[in-house]
């Protein structure tokens, strides 16, 4: 599994600006999954609304390159929106990103994604057990038995004494 969530969601906001975004990319790895969580800790320990803090990871495109490559391809540069102001918002059970379209007042955001999910997505990742290999028969297992000669062995190699 990989340590980092990435998520490719449809933009919002912008107006009717002629480069308006219509997808925002970002990702997420542990660290900002542990921070994310902290923050909305806090907010909902202080009886916040939201927090927000600087972070400029979030990209806004006008064309999607996975869906419409042609499009985004004729762009180029001018593909990506460029933005300012770039902030993480959390509230106590929801984050997204925002950001100020370059050289104007429009604001354009990620839609909310749910902290519980995010959480679980990290928790299944430390909660998959670690394999490792049995002396034996060179087997992936979860569980290995230690042996008195040193060598470790799954339970089906130590239950037919081939060891």
């Amino acid at each position: 599994m990989s340590t980092i969530k990435s998520f490719r969601t449809d933009a919002r906001g912008g107006g009717d600006l002629d480069n308006m975004p219509n997808i925002v990319t970002f990702a997420v790895d542990e660290n900002l999954a542990r921070e994310i969580a902290s923050l909305a800790e806090f907010v909902a320990s202080h009886g916040l609304h939201k927090v927000e803090k600087f972070d400029g990871r979030a990209q806004f495109l006008r064309h999607d390159p996975m869906i419409d490559p042609d499009q985004a391809l004729v762009l180029g540069d001018e593909n990506h929106v460029r933005t300012e102001c770039g902030c993480l918002a959390v509230s106590g059970s929801e984050f997204w990103f925002t950001a100020f379209v370059k050289h104007t007042d429009e604001e354009v955001s990620s839609p909310r994604q749910s902290i519980k999910e995010l959480i679980l997505h990290f928790m299944q990742e430390e909660s998959a057990p670690a394999m490792v290999t049995c002396a034996n028969c060179t087997a992936e297992v979860e569980e290995v038995i230690g042996c008195p000669d040193g060598s470790e062995v799954c339970n089906p190699c130590f239950e037919s004494g081939s060891r």
